[in-house]
């Protein structure tokens, strides 16, 4: 699990996205589920810098 910093991070930037590119980041995740695992995956490993 991410650490609340990321978390932070993570939801600000997905509040700068617009409504189009979320539309769209939807789409990718619905058509391969294991994207969702491989991005997890990768952010476990990643420090706030990092995500910024």
């Amino acid at each position: 699990m991410m650490n609340p910093e990321m978390m932070r991070l993570a939801e600000e930037h997905l509040r700068r996205m617009s409504p189009g590119d979320l539309a769209k980041m939807q789409r990718q995740l619905a058509s391969n589920p294991d994207l969702v695992k491989l991005a997890s995956e990768s952010m476990r490993n990643m420090t706030p810098q990092d995500l910024k």
